[in-house]
This record gives C-alpha cells, sequence and structure tokens, in this order.
C-alpha cells in the first residue's frame, strides 16, 4: 500500500540522519518520537486562507491507523444541513468498517466508517497542548486548524464544510501508556460556519488489544574482513519481538602509524518477529583512504520504526574492537 511504503521510505530517511550523526561523533544517536506531518486523505476540509497558514505551522494531524473490534455511528440533521442533508443513517460492525485515527500525543482522535464505496469522517481534537480526555468541549471550530479551541469535523459521501462550529462530549475514552486508543464513547453536533442548520451524532468504539511496542537487539561480531580494494567487512545480527525494517549503522577507525582512516556504513535489513536476522555492511574508506589488515575500534548501532505507536526504537550499541583480516596480539 502506498501508506506503508511512504512510512518505509520516511522511516529510512530519518533513520539515516540520526544514527549517522551520533555514530560521527563516536557513539549512537538517541531517538525521539516522530510523527507524521501531512494528513493522507484526499479530501479537503479548510479554507484555501487555512490550507496557506497550514503551510506554514502545519498542525499535528493523526496519521497512525488502529483497527476497530466493535463500533457504532449514528448521524442525523436538519434538512437543510449539508453533510447530513437531513438523513438519519446508522452505522456498525462488522457490516461496516471501522477504523482509528489518532497521533502520537494522545490528543486527537478521527474515526472513519465505509460504507460499501461511501467513507463517513468523525474527527474530534482536544485544544492545543492538552490531552483528549472525558468532558463538555463547547466552542468546537475546525479540526485539524481549531488551535487552542476544541476541534470537531464531520464529513462524508463527497460534502464537507469550509468551516465548522459545533461542540462535542467524550462520555468515555481510554489511551493506553503508549497512545493506543482503547475505546471511544462521543456525541457531537456541527454546523457549517454560518449555517443554522445543525448535524449531530453518536460514536462508540473498541480497538483490539495493543501491540507490543517493538523491542531490538544486535549484535556485533569482533572478526571481520578486508577486501582487495581496502573495503572493511562487518556483520552481526539483529533481533525483534515484530516484524519491522531495521536501520544498520556501523562506523570503523583504524589506527595505520601516524594514518587515521576511518568510513561507515548503512545496512537495511527485514526483521522477523523472534528470529535472529543476519547483517553484514562493507565499509568504504574516507578520502580516498584504505583498510588493510590489522585492529580496528568500530561502533555498531540500529534503530527501527515502530509504526504503531511512530517512535524510534534503538538497540543497545556495540563497540567491539575488531580483528580485519590477519591481527598480531
Amino acid at each position: 500500500m502506498a501508506r506503508s511504503t511512504t512510512r518505509r521510505a520516511l522511516g529510512r530517511i530519518v533513520a539515516t540522519a540520526g544514527l549517522l550523526v551520533g555514530l560521527a561523533a563516536g557513539g549512537v544517536a538517541a531517538g525521539n518520537p516522530v510523527h507524521a506531518a501531512a494528513h493522507a486523505t484526499a479530501r479537503t476540509t479548510a479554507p484555501a486562507t487555512a490550507q496557506a497558514a497550514a503551510r506554514e505551522d502545519m498542525p499535528e494531524l493523526p496519521d497512525i491507523q488502529q483497527p476497530v473490534s466493535q463500533g457504532t455511528f449514528t448521524f442525523a440533521g436538519d434538512s437543510d444541513d449539508r453533510i447530513t442533508q437531513g438523513r438519519t443513517k446508522s452505522f456498525g460492525t462488522p457490516e461496516q468498517e471501522f477504523l482509528i485515527y489518532r497521533s502520537v500525543g494522545s490528543n486527537m482522535a478521527e474515526i472513519r466508517v465505509r460504507d460499501g464505496d461511501t467513507w463517513w469522517y468523525l474527527a474530534f481534537g482536544a485544544p492545543q497542548g492538552r490531552q483528549l480526555t472525558p468532558g463538555v468541549y463547547p466552542g468546537a471550530t475546525q479540526f485539524p486548524f481549531h488551535g487552542n479551541s476544541p476541534g470537531v469535523d464531520f464529513s462524508g459521501d463527497g460534502r464537507y464544510c469550509a468551516a465548522v462550529t459545533g461542540s462535542f462530549t467524550i462520555h468515555h475514552i481510554e489511551w493506553n501508556p503508549h497512545g493506543w486508543l482503547d475505546s471511544l464513547d462521543a456525541d457531537f453536533e456541527q454546523r457549517c460556519a454560518g449555517a443554522a442548520a445543525a448535524s449531530h451524532g453518536t460514536v462508540r468504539v473498541e480497538a483490539p488489544p495493543a501491540p507490543p511496542v517493538l523491542a531490538l537487539t544486535m549484535s556485533a561480531a569482533r572478526i571481520g574482513t578486508v577486501t582487495a580494494g581496502g573495503e572493511a567487512t562487518l556483520h552481526g545480527t539483529v533481533r525483534c519481538n515484530k516484524t519491522a525494517s531495521v536501520n544498520v549503522f556501523a562506523y570503523v577507525v583504524q589506527q595505520q602509524g601516524a594514518a587515521r582512516v576511518t568510513g561507515w556504513v548503512r545496512e537495511v535489513v527485514d526483521c522477523a518477529a523472534g528470529t535472529s536476522v543476519p547483517w553484514q555492511g562493507t565499509v568504504g574508506a574516507d578520502d580516498f583512504g584504505r583498510f588493510r589488515d590489522g585492529w580496528a575500534d568500530t561502533t555498531a548501532g540500529a534503530q527501527a520504526m515502530d509504526w504503531d505507536y511512530l517512535i524510534f526504537t534503538h538497540a543497545p550499541g556495540k563497540n567491539p574492537r575488531v580483528c580485519l583480516g590477519h591481527c598480531g596480539s
């Protein structure tokens, strides 16, 4: 799918930048949570002026997809309401597909419901800097451009509001410690800006148990080789508790008399859950140097993106002194 392909590419790019800095300094860089900065839906829910402002200060958007084990969604509206067109509709699992999209900060959630070829969207956002918790949220404005106000957005079947006013009540919401949305019970009212007609509805969803947080370990062998072209080859293993694309980095320093030869390499390893997977990297020397038989100091590290939580997981770094080819005592 395009989403998973994009995420994988993003993970590799950011991982390269993050660990390279750490390795060049002689160690593995520490990781930070990372969240996506683009909404992965084709619909437009904000006026042109808001979109232009967002390009300069893009708000955090729900971009982590979760499955739903049980869900119901009911809405109705006034006869001249733009979204409902006066209709009342009810959806529920398993007849309709439900999905949860959330952010890393536990401060917003979007429920998406597919009924045949038609999608319906309902999003809630807490005021900036706050977590989405049980309570009444009056004075809601257009999600996700709501800033210090609560945010709401109900749209679907090809219809949306350029701007909204409304309110919502979170009767129950439960987040697990890593930001997984376990359950949500909420109702809402929304008006397209300037309209008297309103839509309103209720949503209840429960997610299956949260997946484990990615755990990653690695090893780095103390014996390597040198190619005829003066490149050093290192190897080891990585191990994960769930499937991940792992970035492995190695930095090599070899003292050759008064000369100091260095180089680094990055390799991507597809790690299967519960399996030790081998990695190998061939390191070319910087500045036209050449590695040769003998001892070398190395720093090796590994990290992977946990797409369930949009956080980087790091394996404890290794710093073995490696024998390249033939070595003396």
